[in-house]
């Protein structure tokens, strides 16, 4: 019982552990969650006023599910210390309430039940002791099951064979199935070994002493094992590593291999006039591709294009898919395109076309170390997506630039799709450059896309309240949602290989997070995150990359939208109480026009 309480106590003390429990320790609800769900929400007196939203049950779960989530640090620190003091409360009684719970079962059992049912069963002889006698363990009767002797307590009555119990010295109580011999063969031996902590004997002579040493040996298996296995569901999995593998040798679960690209294409368009003066670009960049080449696969690489007209170059490229047109580069409000690692189809295989502004290129070439770190960080991390889309290929050949087919899950990919390979990415790349100033960069990008989500989104919603165009509102949001679930995958993959915190306290992330109402979701997203990258190259469907879309509700929620979709289609809602101030306030301001008008 010590033991049971505290494994319990453990489980239900330490966050990761309870996460598991309560089934909060994935970005969507688990059944868990869900079956508890349903419950509590049939008990709200409200849920009429709920229902005039018109959203699906399943809809409101996985808000609340969200909001269990990003809550459960501060409720932690709350009931911990409950959980502690009455753990230490179990323990410190857990003598008085076994004994009380074993002579309650005791003094009760005055009629049939399944134990008793079941022994009935069982042909009862009494049988001769070993000629030293019969000892008693502790535990009094004991069962035979295939996996040998065990206490009576422990032992699944189904798969016992027989039942024992010593009577006296020379006797032993034996009950066996139909035409069964009574097994009493080593009784002694393994009568003391499933003993706790004594045996009783009528003698001591050499061979009965002897025994002592064997005390304990199968009942401290079968109490371990009774106690790992009451637990062995709840409790998180343990990753294991093997001498020499690395979590980041994404190319050797995927059944690839690591060798330099072999052949690929470089195109340096508006640059230089002659060879050459592109000479020395020319093997800069081969340099660097061969070292990656030498670390990552890149046979992927159909090649590379510097260009001094970054965002002509990018339309220019072919996909090689019908429907599915050029890229396209950031929006200029947002910041100012340099690279981008865009997948093509070519000859029936997906293939990376990088695409460099100039400025990178001329950056590796130039006398400052500063600006050569930085342009290599640029290319380098390019390279890595490159070989991040053979190990997804591989994994999940055909996906690759294919339709999703639920519409809903489809669209909301499409504003956190890159996020995991920014994540990735930037955890790969955390070591090449100034740390420092890496984080502090993402940091900065990271603050102004929250501040430009908040100041866009909320005038665009209460506008959309006047002229009912949902489509326009969309197309101002995702953008933006976009923009914010990529730098933040950035920030955390780099800051989560550094080891460091991604929010400084007091710092302007911590607080655009805090105005925004996001400070709670960016540590599960970030778990998230980590958690997709851990599986890199190990996934079974693309349905696996899709549990991030949840993100993008998220944020979604938070201004007061809330996609979800039925048989008609995929719907957004808006509901009108989040912009009601807003609206009285206007409604009121024109009021007083009116009135002061003559």
């Amino acid at each position: 019982m010590r033991q049971l309480v505290s494994g319990a106590a453990e489980l239900v003390t330490q966050q990761d552990k309870i996460e598991r429990l309560l089934g909060l320790d994935k970005p969507a609800p688990t059944q868990a969650f869900t079956d508890r769900f349903s419950e509590e929400l049939m008990k709200v007196q409200q849920i009429e006023q709920v229902a005039v939203l018109g959203l699906p049950d399943a809809v409101l779960e996985r808000i609340a599910f969200q909001q269990a989530r990003e809550n459960f640090d501060a409720a932690m620190i709350e009931v911990m210390p409950r959980f502690e003091r009455l753990f230490a409360g179990v323990l410190e009684s857990s003598n008085d309430i076994a004994r009380a719970g074993h002579n309650k079962a005791l003094g009760g059992n005055d009629g049939p039940n399944a134990r008793f049912d079941h022994l009935a069963t069982l042909r009862w002889t009494l049988t001769p002791a070993p000629a030293d006698g019969a000892i008693l363990p502790d535990c009094v009767a004991v069962a035979y099951t295939a996996e040998g002797m065990s206490p009576l307590m422990f032992a699944n009555l189904h798969d016992a064979s027989a039942v024992a119990m010593p009577i006296s010295s020379q006797v032993i109580l034996v009950g066996t199935l139909a035409d069964a011999s009574p097994p009493t063969e080593d009784f002694n031996l393994e009568a003391a070994r499933v003993s706790h902590r004594f045996f009783l004997s009528a003698t001591n002579i050499p061979a009965i002493a002897d025994l002592r040493q064997r005390i304990d040996e199968r009942a401290y298996e079968l109490v371990e094992d009774a106690v790992r296995n009451a637990f062995k569901d709840l409790m998180p999995p343990v990753a294991t590593v093997l001498p020499g593998e690395s979590d980041d040798d994404f190319a050797d679960d995927s059944g690839g291999s690591v060798t330099p690209a072999v052949s690929w294409e470089l195109s340096l368009i508006g640059m230089y006039d002659t060879v050459e003066a592109a000479r020395n670009l020319t093997e800069a960049i081969r340099g660097i591709v061969a070292a990656v080449g030498y670390s990552l696969p890149l046979s992927r690489l159909e090649g590379i294009t510097l260009s001094n007209d970054y965002g002509e170059a990018l339309s220019q490229i072919d996909r090689g898919v019908e429907g599915v047109g050029p890229p396209s580069s950031i929006d200029p409000r947002i910041g100012t395109g340099i690279a981008q690692t865009v997948n093509v189809l070519r000859n029936g295989q997906i293939m990376c076309r990088i695409v460099l502004d100039s400025g990178v290129g001329f950056g590796l070439l130039s006398n400052e170390s500063a600006t050569v770190d930085a342009a290599t960080n640029i290319l380098i991390r390019q390279l890595m997506l490159a070989s991040l889309t053979e190990v997804v290929d591989l994994s999940l050949p055909g996906v690759i630039l294919q339709p999703i087919a639920d519409p809903l899950q489809g669209w909301l990919y499409n504003a956190v799709g890159g996020a995991l390979d920014c994540y990735v990415v930037s955890h790969m790349a955390s070591g090449f450059g100034d740390s420092r100033e890496l984080a502090s960069g993402w940091r900065q990008l990271l603050t102004e896309a929250l501040d430009r989500l908040r100041e866009t989104v909320l005038p665009a919603r209460l506008a959309y309240r006047y002229n009912g165009d949902l489509d326009a509102l969309l197309a101002v949001t995702m953008p933006h949602i976009h923009h914010v679930l990529q730098f933040a995958g950035d920030l955390l993959g780099h800051c989560a290989a550094q080891g460091v915190a991604p929010v400084e306290l007091g710092s302007d992330l911590a607080v655009a997070l805090d105005r925004i109402g996001l400070k709670n979701w960016l540590p599960r997203y970030a778990a998230d995150l980590e958690t997709c990258r851990l599986n890199y190259g190990k996934w079974k469907s693309f349905d696996e990359f899709l549990t991030l879309n949840v993100h993008v509700e998220r944020l979604m929620w938070q201004f007061g939208m809330i996609p979800w979709s039925n048989h008609e289609g995929m719907r957004v809602e808006v509901p009108l109480g989040t912009d009601a101030e807003a609206l009285m306030g206007d409604a009121l301001a024109s009021q007083g026009q009116h009135s002061s008008t003559p």
